[in-house]
């Protein structure tokens, strides 16, 4: 272990206070973590129905597309992709308001 003299003369442990600085950055970041992994976990399911809405545009199904895009802005209505594609499916439709309020 090494040691420092301090300008008072008395020894400190450096190691410990990496220690101690490491075990603090350690368990915050972990309590983040676990507050973030459900608001990830939905981002995630919106992204997965967004991409499902966007192959069910692609082949022409908008009903579908629609729906799946209404369906991932309820699972995560944070989620500015889902917006965008449900803000984008309300303009084609001449749901000009509704499509901004979602912007």
């Amino acid at each position: 272990m090494l040691n420092h003299t301090g300008k008072s003369g008395r020894r400190c442990s450096r190691s410990g206070g990496w220690i101690v600085l490491g075990s603090m950055l350690v368990s915050s970041g972990c309590a983040n973590l676990s507050a973030r992994l459900p608001r990830m976990a939905s981002v995630q399911a919106a992204r997965e129905l967004v991409q499902q809405g966007q192959q069910a545009e692609a082949s022409g199904e908008t009903e579908k597309a629609w729906e799946l895009y209404e369906r991932a802005m309820r699972t995560c209505p944070s989620d500015m992709l889902a917006r965008q594609h449900l803000a984008e499916e309300m303009w084609r439709r001449g749901q000009r308001h509704r499509a901004l309020s979602l912007l």
